[in-house]
């Protein structure tokens, strides 16, 4: 078949076929050559093709010679790999290109399938670029295919490579190659802080990953000099150091650990490094009202300077700081402007606030803006938590209760007395309410309070009439708090304990009451001659308190101050054994009990590190940019003098300040965000003004230290400014901030690991499984895989025919160029011979 790739060009043929017709009858045989000529010229400039089947397949090898392939496969292997395909299919013709970081052509399509002896960076495995570079290679509309021989790790998306290979409709099968090291011991991170005050320890955590079980030597450098060097035990796999140190003089430091181990043949992933910033200024804000608690020997312990305040200062000053420690002030006391300062220091300025809080900081507190900062809620959660409190009142509706006291009647105050309390409570609070006279009704069954309504309609219709008997309505308020799910569980009894005893099993009760210690049993005594033996034995083996109110009229006073203790159920003043969560804490060993905590509810984003029974006691969350962490247990010495008299309290409250310390170091309201890929470093500046808002139209630039290379920060989007620059080699760097015309300024460490390369060994069979599925090929397990040929109706072979019909155009021109010459050679004689004749 013949197509022509320039068609237009035809149409000079019309006009040609016009003129022979018009010269048709004086036309000779050199005009018929002529025409004909131009005919082959027209032709030929519409570049005719004779397009014929090609059954020859033509394959490219991809290779990936990046770090992760060639530490574990020689190219012995990878040529064999490559002969045995071409072994099975001779009759086809080969290619090789070669990727890394880069790509090369190795061998061109057609030549001897071999592999370059220049190697290309392999400190990368771009296979989309390599990919792409094939196909260039590939002729159009031929039977074409690719081949990649890789361990499957790369570091650019298969998705792309896959996509450009549809779009040629060239598939791609794949050879594995690779294997793990064994003998690789590699550092796979390396944690510390950013900044940290002068003389303070910094804590730092090395992970070192190996396939088997060994020994390894481990070691610390500050600046290039040896801090410490230990060896260590390998369990062959995840392994986790704790070093620290501490600087005299403030400044820039680069920490970097190195492991060895014997037989390790890949030094590129021993080693990692950061850059910390040592300060001379304090960087905690210690927020103590009361001024009683041990916070400041506690800080001093661990050597962190810090600055005293009586209350939380405004946002200016606070930026200044990157922690603080609140306690001493009643979470109820703080004001709108205070929450806010806070909420602005910690999710915009990055900063760190840990929450101290005992019976004195959450007394009285209902809710407010705080608790949406903390990592903990004081409510119960509307799913997955039972109600925290549940109470039921048991009234005392006999005879007695129609009796005047001054000018009211008792069981019109004894009503005013429970709406009083019931007034008080949460409203996810269980409620019963029981009016027991010789028998007993429950006026309102033991259920959510909501708001009130029907428990204070119940409470309304409360009449008074009968004997005395406490011992049914208690006994089966009991069994209802027992099958109750609720943190807190209280029976509030009013009565003047004027009851009927005989067979009654009271011993029974008592017992049911010891049995249960999370129920509590509190009792008011009202008239002027109440039972007292009878209620104070119910209320000893309640755990619970007698009141009195020998005044009848002071019913709801007392009642009042009765119900605000009993919901003081989120403090729980007993001794509870601490429990140590895996994680930042974990190392510490066995923690003292103490003795009373805050009752809380961990946010379902919060890290709890310590737990008291089943019940929060050291929780953490990051907000924003930064991070909050509550301790649930007072300072003083109230609930936590076990903790005190511990020597172990410095490492722990070390343990807890850290949770509070800054992911990113914000300055002067600008808290950047560090980018590091292979290529490419990105940081990000998010610029706040004092007031919270964006800050803008700033002039920004930055210093790459040490290498001294200057960098602008163009503003990208509102108070926020981006820099980006090539990744500099493997090392610890520090990136100066100005603000140029400005008084703003601030230091962004960031580390450049090793290449990813170097991070892991060993076949990724389901991504190349997943590549080759997904762009037609197949997975070939081994060098003899079975490469299938590519039958496609676009394989075809087209042959130019431009140069033929030229050929024969200029042929036919110079046959007629040769008539016409012998032609005027004839004449020329003849007119000569008549010349002269004449």
């Amino acid at each position: 078949m013949i197509r022509f790739a320039l068609p237009a060009a035809l149409v000079a043929m019309p006009a040609l076929a016009l003129v022979l017709a018009l010269l048709k009858r004086g036309a000779t045989r050199r005009d018929v050559l002529r025409y004909t000529a131009l005919a082959l010229v027209a032709l030929a400039l519409a570049a005719p093709r004779l397009s014929v089947r090609d059954a020859r397949n033509n394959v490219v090898f991809v290779v990936d010679r990046s770090a992760s392939v060639t530490r574990t496969t020689s190219d012995h292997d990878v040529r064999s790999a490559i002969d045995a395909v071409v072994a099975d299919h001779p009759e086809w013709t080969y290619g090789v290109v070669s990727f890394a970081r880069t790509s090369d052509v190795d061998a061109p399509l057609g030549g001897t399938p071999a592999l370059s002896t220049i190697r290309p960076d392999p400190t990368g495995s771009d296979v989309v670029d390599g990919v792409r570079l094939a196909l260039s290679l590939l002729p159009p509309g031929g039977a074409n295919q690719l081949v990649i021989l890789s361990d499957g790790r790369f570091s650019s998306d298969p998705i792309a490579a896959v996509t450009a290979a549809q779009l040629a409709s060239v598939p791609i099968s794949a050879i594995p190659l690779g294997g793990p090291r064994a003998d690789d011991a590699r550092l796979s991170g390396f944690e510390g802080p950013q900044e940290v005050s002068v003389g303070r320890p910094a804590a730092f955590v090395a992970s070192v990953t190996s396939a088997t079980p060994g020994h390894a030597t481990l070691a610390l450098y500050r600046s290039g000099r040896l801090v410490e060097a230990r060896n260590v035990q390998l369990s062959g796999s995840l392994d986790s150091f704790a070093f620290s140190d501490a600087t005299a003089e403030a400044g820039f430091y680069e920490y970097r650990v190195v492991v060895k181990r014997e037989g390790d043949l890949v030094p590129e992933n021993d080693a990692r490094s950061l850059v910390v910033r040592t300060i001379d200024h304090p960087s905690v804000l210690l927020v103590d009202v009361r001024g009683d608690s041990a916070l400041p020997e506690l800080l001093r312990s661990v050597g962190v300077d810090f600055v005293r305040a009586p209350s939380i200062p405004p946002l200016a000053a606070l930026s200044d700081y990157h922690q603080v420690v609140y306690a001493g002030q009643a979470l109820q006391d703080l004001t709108r402007r205070q929450v806010d300062d806070l909420t602005q220091f910690v999710r915009n300025l990055g900063g760190g606030l840990l929450v101290v809080q005992g019976d004195r900081e959450v007394r009285g507190f209902e809710a407010g803006p705080i608790e949406s900062l903390l990592p903990v809620s004081f409510s119960v959660p509307e799913k997955g938590r039972s109600p925290s409190m549940a109470i039921v009142y048991l009234l005392d509706r006999s005879s007695s209760m129609k009796e005047m006291a001054g000018d009211r009647v008792k069981i019109k105050v004894l009503r005013e007395a429970t709406v009083a309390s019931l007034l008080l409570l949460p409203s996810d609070t269980l409620v019963g309410i029981v009016g027991f006279y010789d028998r007993y009704d429950w006026i309102f069954p033991l259920q959510r309070l909501g708001d009130g309504t029907g428990a204070y309609r119940a409470v309304a219709a409360l009449d008074a009439y009968g004997g005395t008997d406490v011992y049914f309505p208690l006994n089966d308020a009991l069994d209802q708090l027992i099958a109750a799910d609720a943190r807190v569980k209280h029976v509030l009894l009013v009565s003047d304990g004027q009851t009927t005893e005989a067979g009654r099993d009271y011993p029974q009760l008592l017992e049911k009451l010891d049995a249960h210690a999370d129920i509590t049993l509190s009792a008011i005594a009202v008239s002027r001659n109440p039972n007292v033996p009878f209620l104070q034995k119910l209320v000893d083996h309640g755990r619970g308190a007698l009141y009195y109110a020998a005044d009848f009229t002071t019913l709801p006073q007392v009642t009042i101050q009765v119900t605000q203790r009993l919901t003081r159920s989120r403090f729980i003043n007993a001794d509870t054994a601490v429990a140590v969560s895996t994680g930042a804490l974990a190392g510490l060993g066995e923690v003292p009990s103490v003795q009373g905590y805050v009752l809380t509810y961990p946010r379902s984003a919060a890290s709890t590190l310590l737990w008291a029974g089943s019940d929060p006691l050291l929780s953490t969350w990051r907000t924003g940019l930064g991070t909050v962490t509550v301790l649930n247990i007072d300072l003083a010495g109230a609930w936590s003098h076990a903790w005190l008299a511990w020597s172990g309290m410095p490492r722990l409250f070390a343990g807890i300040l850290e949770t509070t310390s800054p992911l990113v170091t914000a300055a002067a309201g600008i808290a950047p965000h560090v980018d590091v890929n292979p290529f490419t470093t990105t940081v990000l500046l998010d610029a706040r003004s004092p007031a919270g808002g964006f800050d803008d139209f700033l002039k920004l630039g930055g210093t790459l230290v040490p290498t001294e290379q200057s960098v602008d920060a163009p503003q990208v989007a509102p108070g926020l400014y981006q820099l980006r620059f090539p990744t500099p080699a493997e090392g610890a760097y520090a990136l100066l901030v100005q603000e140029r015309g400005g008084t703003r300024s601030l230091s962004v460490p960031f580390s450049v690991p090793y290449s990813p390369e170097y991070d892991q060994f060993g076949v990724d069979r389901a991504a190349l499984a997943e590549l080759a599925r997904a762009a037609g090929g197949s997975l070939l397990d081994g060098p003899t895989g079975g490469l299938a040929p590519v039958r496609s109706a676009r394989a075809q072979r087209e042959t130019p025919l431009f140069p033929v019909l030229l050929g024969l155009a200029l042929a036919l021109f110079l046959v007629d160029l040769g008539i016409r010459r012998r032609t005027a050679s004839r004449e020329l004689r003849a007119g000569g011979s008549r010349r002269a004749a004449d």
